[in-house]
């Protein structure tokens, strides 16, 4: 993966090995682990029975009862089983993460590239990151995850310690002159370009980050011009930084914004992750409990409303574990 314009790799001191990555990692700042399994599992076991049950008195198939309830612990229990044992260290000049066995470490002077882990279902809101993807000069790829407690103060110490640096630099970069690459987005100072298609600064009258995609719009009002997945691009908090810097108006709903780059400490929980965990826990407790309300209203009007209704329940469940499990890993560690 080639370098960006404005990204270099410092060069190594003439004569001297250079060192391995254990010893440049700095400082312990903070640990990171997943919940606890049991307590990550309890939330999908309960209403996976509590569903099946449900389902059986409102006289739903057997079959459909089985299949949901295996689709609610699946996509709520598999993450948590996927992930137990895992840790994150953050460190002052680096990362390092374990899971059983297998160790991984990066120093952020090392790091060329980040790449967000996006995806489409996610139970809070703001961006739906799954991981950070980081790639160092060498080609080396290093992963670490967000399943773990006070995961949105980790993901914002990293993106500050590598992507901040690397903003100031493509600032200087872009006022000299340099034409900045995001792999199908290039930015100068006078026009950005997704996908080959040109438009000036002054063409852009309003950007709008939300659930991890920054959206252009020109002179239409509510169709935007182009859409760009933060997914698709490297280095997406510097990208978000370049068009702060050069749109006229840009609001940002998401929860990873730009990186904080006012001190060296750990950043600090928001709040936000937990609002959004609580508010998603009561969306699908009231979604749920108005399904069941329909449910017992038309049970003698036959078997099809009842199937629409569970269908909703098991929703409303997957969408309860979901905040559950984000409120798990948004707590505090004691």
């Amino acid at each position: 993966m080639e370098s960006s314009a404005y990204r270099r790799p410092a060069a190594p001191a003439p004569n001297e090995p250079e060192p391995s990555v254990g010893p440049r990692l700095g400082d312990q700042r903070s640990i990171h682990k997943a919940p606890p399994l049991l307590a990550a599992l309890a939330a999908p076991v309960v209403l996976t029975v509590l569903g099946a049950g449900v389902g059986t008195l409102l006289g739903v198939p057997a079959a459909l009862c089985v299949a949901a309830a295996l689709a609610i612990l699946g996509l709520a229990g598999w993450r948590a089983v996927r992930d137990r044992g895992l840790t994150v260290v953050l460190r002052s000049q680096g990362v390092e993460i374990s899971r059983g066995e297998k160790r991984d470490a990066f120093a952020f002077d090392d790091v060329d590239e980040v790449w967000l882990e996006l995806s489409a279902l996610h139970p809070q809101a703001g961006a739906p990151l799954r991981a950070l993807r980081v790639v160092e000069f060498g080609g080396a790829v290093h992963r670490v995850p967000t399943a773990v407690r006070e995961s949105q103060a980790l993901v914002a110490s990293i993106l500050r310690a590598i992507q901040g640096p690397l903003l100031v630099d493509a600032r200087k970069a872009l006022q000299s002159g340099v034409e900045l690459n995001f792999g199908f987005v290039r930015v100068t100072r006078d026009a950005v370009v997704v996908d080959g298609v040109a438009r000036s600064w002054n063409e852009v009258r309003r950007v709008v980050v939300s659930h991890g995609r920054a959206h252009l719009y020109g002179r239409a009002p509510l169709i935007a011009w182009r859409t760009i997945s933060l997914g698709r691009v490297p280095n997406a908090p510097v990208l978000l930084g370049i068009i702060a810097q050069c749109a006229s108006n840009m609001r940002i709903d998401d929860m990873l914004m730009l990186p904080d780059y006012s001190d060296g400490a750990p950043a600090r929980p928001t709040g936000h992750e937990r609002r959004a965990a609580l508010w998603t826990i009561a969306v699908g407790a009231a979604v749920g409990l108005l399904a069941l309300v329909v449910a017992l209203a038309t049970y003698s009007r036959g078997s099809g409303f009842r199937v629409i209704a569970f269908g909703t329940m098991v929703w409303s469940g997957v969408r309860v574990v979901q905040g559950v499990s984000v409120l798990l890993r948004s707590s505090p560690r004691r």
